[in-house]
This record gives C-alpha cells, structure tokens and sequence, in this order.
C-alpha cells in the first residue's frame, strides 16, 4: 500500500451532530490510488477501515452499514 496522508483518510468520514458517517464508495475509490501491484483491494478496505474506526474514531462506536442504492454508508455514534 502506498504511503498517504492522515489528513486524506479523514477526509473520507462526514460528520453530522454526534455522528460519523463513511461512504464504501469513496473509501473504495480511495483505496484504489493507494493500492501497488498485487495487492488485494478488499485488504486495503480492510486496513483503511480499521484505521478509521481506531486511528480517526476512536470515541465513537461502530452503529451500522446502511444500503444507499448505490453505496453503502458506515455509521458511528459518539460515545
């Protein structure tokens, strides 16, 4: 996986009053710049969603994966 920058991980989580929401669609597309040659992107999904639950979110905990139609939307609650 390809160095990146904090900063850009969290531009991937939206917040609204004591949510924090994660669209897979970006998360995917994201994960695809970074990803070298032969890597597997559900792993690179994998690793960047564990960085955001416990790098990013820390004080929040994990709700649920609601189905958008076109995406799906991760969901956290703030402790």
């Amino acid at each position: 996986m390809k160095s990146y920058k904090t900063s850009d991980l969290e531009n991937l989580v939206s917040y609204y009053n004591t949510s924090a929401y994660v669209r897979t669609d970006e998360l995917e597309s994201f994960a695809e710049e970074i990803m070298e040659e032969g890597e597997d992107i559900e792993d690179v999904i994998s690793t960047l969603e564990l960085k955001i639950e416990y790098d990013i979110l820390p004080q929040y905990q994990y709700i649920e994966c609601k189905d958008q139609g076109s995406y799906h939307l991760y969901i956290w609650h703030k402790i």
